[in-house]
């Protein structure tokens, strides 16, 4: 029987349950490696001695390769369906955990990057245009809510169970544990029926080189997908290069504390993502869209800068748990305006649309940090991130305000937006 918060699943039959359980099941364990592998990757590199600006190249590599490849691989999967690359990129992810277990030296860490990279651009953005396919407009905010519920629980799974295995099994072995959360997500993927009609897939490079052509059309001509781009800049900012890299760095090797702790205190981040997510629908029916965008981030924001001046764990705790209630709501932000400014046969497409500026942010500002951390302190690099994404905050009210405030409040749980943003 089907009661309570689960009642929505029920609507659409048991098919559509099952596959929404599938996809958010493979997605749960998609975040949680990518959060094991980036508190990881800086914790093995710290233990090898490796200078500021390699550990900032090390957490950088997964970006550029999806800078590269996400776009190619959303043409693929909309048009040979999304069930192939996720079970592709899942294999990949299974490889690199092998990759950083051997990772005796910066070659060998790299090269279980770049595998893990890869691995992401394959499954994460065929899981996320998934998700959208299978479920009906209406219920598409309360999807998307738990959707973002799905993935601040793997990040707090993740979170917690590389403070676990680190210091008791050392950043090597414990490497294993990602390629085992890799491997369920490639049971899970197995077991999808596909959501897209198979179409003839590009295989030359003119039309492959024309997706990269058609991106940067869709960035440059749909507001919404400004607006996404952004929201993702900042959710990139403060979880995976503040949070998830610098932050357990930090606190391992400049306050002196366990991995343990550090596992801990980024679980009460991502434990505020897991509550505040599911209010999601909710909040935007109230208040609208731009306002829960624009507030959520502005909260986010100052979480940033709080840890900047944080010289204790129980302030940084606190500073990591404000993080977690501000970026809580915005993978859902993304991922409906995205879908409203895309087509079911572009979606996969619009979500790499999406993630091609964010890449490029993710893929500089770990440079940048990791050249700060070279020549100052970590301090020195939380002021830095914290300044970037004030950055974000204003590029967004400013095609906030270009645009009039164009974008409508939600109806029907379907993000809408007028003409003046398509």
């Amino acid at each position: 029987m089907c009661v309570g918060s689960r009642r929505w699943l029920c609507k659409n039959g048991d098919r559509l349950n099952r596959q929404l359980s599938f996809v958010l099941g493979s997605i749960f364990c998609l975040f949680a490696a990518q959060t094991y592998v980036f508190v990881l990757i800086p914790l093995a590199a710290a233990e090898q001695r490796l200078p500021g600006i390699f550990i900032g190249v090390l957490v950088g590599v997964s970006a550029g390769i999806g800078l590269v490849s996400d776009v190619l691989v959303a043409v693929i999967s909309d048009s040979i369906g999304r069930r192939g690359p996720m079970i592709a990129g899942a294999a990949c992810g299974v490889l690199s955990g092998i990759l950083f277990a051997l990772g005796s030296d910066f070659p060998t860490l790299l090269t279980g990057a770049v595998v893990f990279g890869l691995a992401m651009s394959l499954a994460i953005g065929p899981a996320l245009a998934y998700v959208t396919e299978a479920s009906t407009p209406k219920d598409h905010a309360r999807v998307q809510g738990y959707n973002g519920a799905v993935q601040g629980m793997s990040a707090l799974a993740g979170a917690l169970l590389v403070g676990f295995a680190v210091d008791h099994f050392g950043t090597r072995a414990s490497a294993l544990l990602g390629s085992v959360l890799m491997g369920a997500a490639l049971i899970l993927s197995y077991q999808l029926g596909e959501t897209v009609q198979r179409m003839p897939a590009p295989r030359t490079p003119r039309r492959l080189a024309g997706a990269y052509v058609s991106a940067a059309r869709m960035l440059v001509t749909r507001p919404p997908l400004q607006l996404a781009s952004l929201v993702s800049l900042l959710y990139g900012s403060v979880v995976f290069v503040i949070g998830n890299a610098f932050v357990p760095l930090y606190i391992v090797r400049d306050l002196g504390q366990s991995a343990i702790l550090a596992g801990v205190l980024l679980g009460g981040r991502n434990l505020a993502m897991t509550l505040v997510s599911p209010f999601f629908g909710r909040i935007v029916e109230r208040h609208g869209l731009l306002a829960t965008m624009f507030g959520a981030c502005i909260v986010a924001e100052v979480g940033v800068v709080l840890t900047a001046v944080s010289g204790s764990p129980a302030f940084l705790f606190a500073a990591l748990v404000l993080q977690g209630a501000g970026i809580g709501f915005t993978p859902a932000i993304s991922n409906i305006l995205v879908t409203s400014a895309t087509e079911r046969r572009e979606r996969a497409l619009g979500f790499a649309t999406n993630s091609l500026a964010a890449r490029g942010g993710s893929l500089i500002s770990p440079l940048i940090f990791g050249a700060i951390l070279q020549v100052a302190d970590m301090h020195a690099v939380f002021v830095a991130g914290g300044l970037l994404g004030g950055v974000y905050l204003v590029a967004m009210a400013g095609r906030i305000v270009s645009s009039g405030g164009a974008i409508l409040p939600i109806h029907g749980g379907v993000a809408v937006t007028d003409d003046r943003l398509r």
